[in-house]
């Protein structure tokens, strides 16, 4: 079997919907700037190369006299950083959802796999941080669930 990487966008992230609400903070070119520096499968338009001038020819609006550099101090801005905080809350609860499904495919047959999907879910899904099952193997040792 063949380790081959595909680029895609991952599944679960509304990314209209962030980027949206990020539009509604800063200008356009800004939001294509923090998309395309931190969630390139957010940015609206196909990105051949990733480059930054890439970036500017394609964003809409984006200042053409703009350095790199210029955009990295746009993140001191407190607007900037509220939609920055935003997006990436967005693909870090995307990132723990793949997790959870790592997880889950991994706790058939690994015991402290199953530990993990077990806290992890706890941090998903209990809104009081209760999770009756956890609290139920958490007094169980490795060796008592047959762990490696």
């Amino acid at each position: 079997m063949s380790s081959k990487q595909v680029t895609t966008r991952p599944r679960g992230l509304n990314n209209a919907d962030v980027v949206k609400s990020i539009k509604a903070i800063i200008p356009t070119y800004k939001c294509d700037y923090i998309c395309w520096k931190y969630a390139p499968f957010c940015v609206s338009y196909d990105l051949q190369e990733g480059s930054f001038q890439e970036l500017q020819s394609k964003s809409y609006q984006f200042p053409p006299s703009t350095t790199e550099q210029a955009c990295n101090q746009w993140l001191l801005d407190d607007d900037m950083q509220t939609a920055l905080r935003l997006l990436l809350e967005r693909t870090n609860t995307l990132a723990l959802f793949e997790l959870q499904q790592n997880y889950t495919e991994r706790a058939k047959d690994d015991t402290n796999a199953l530990k993990g999907l077990l806290e992890l879910n706890k941090v998903l899904f209990t809104k009081n941080g209760d999770s009756k099952l956890f609290q139920l193997l958490e007094g169980i040792s490795d060796d008592d669930m047959g762990g490696d």
